[in-house]
């Protein structure tokens, strides 16, 4: 059994098919950036409209689906945001769903992290 952990920008890794091929992959999880306007460095702005955002994931989501096994996972954690200049909350998840339904992908459950801050 072989295991990997590669860091990168999930829009630019996933597309290496010497990294991953076709349906190789048992379960991928990820974590993207929110389009908040957080300081990543030089390697991505994170000042995303909505509608870019859900570009990005249905891309990435686009070669997950690819690489993933029949029967592998995808998990995806995100968190609602406020809007930049309302601050009315964004539910990330409900743009996400409708973007992975494009590239394939089927909810299959939904897990709720709910913490006091």
């Amino acid at each position: 059994m072989k295991h990997s952990l590669i860091i990168g920008n999930a829009l630019e890794v996933l597309q290496d098919q010497d990294l991953f091929p076709d349906s190789t992959i048992d379960l991928a999880v990820t974590s993207p950036p929110y389009g908040l306007g957080k300081d990543y460095g030089v390697t991505f702005k994170d000042n995303l409209e909505i509608s870019q955002w859900g570009e990005m994931i249905e891309q990435v989501g686009t070669e997950i689906y690819r690489t993933l096994k029949p029967n592998g996972s995808f998990f995806l954690n995100v968190s609602p945001i406020p809007q930049k200049k309302t601050k009315e909350i964004i539910p990330l998840d409900s743009y996400a769903f409708f973007a992975l339904k494009k590239c394939g992908f089927h909810l299959r459950n939904k897990i709720i992290w709910h913490f006091n801050s």
